[in-house]
């Protein structure tokens, strides 16, 4: 699915000698994000308004239609399982944010703690 757009990409990137990093001087866009690409893994990625204007911007410096890659990457994403896959993240990505909520209230809480039991400790001698 996915997969296969970025073995497209891919291969006419490779067409034009290029390697990810001197595509990231023309595109402006991190090797991260173009390997993530190439290998269709939407979990690297940002969010697709993003990767729309990473795809265009790909397909423009390899020689291909940026219009047609896109009509693509609908059509690849528009399946359930894509949209299952991209809930799934979403999911992931708020869960994770709650748990650094958490741990940075819980450090706080531990912090004070330790400073007021230091102070009232203190002021018993």
């Amino acid at each position: 699915m996915l997969e296969e757009l970025g073995a497209t990409l891919q291969q006419a990137r490779q067409k034009k000698s290029l390697s990810l990093e001197e595509l990231e001087i023309r595109t402006k866009i991190k090797v991260r994000y173009l390997d993530a690409i190439e290998c269709g893994d939407l979990s690297r990625l940002p969010a697709e308004v993003y990767l729309k204007g990473f795809l265009r911007g790909y397909a423009k410096v390899v020689g291909l239609d940026p219009d047609e890659i896109i009509t693509q990457y609908q059509y690849v994403t528009s399946s359930d399982s894509a949209q299952d896959h991209r809930r799934q993240l979403r999911r992931k990505k708020v869960a994770a944010r709650r748990l650094g909520r958490i741990i940075a209230l819980s450090v706080v809480l531990v912090v004070s703690l330790a400073y007021l039991a230091y102070n009232y400790s203190k002021s018993l001698m």
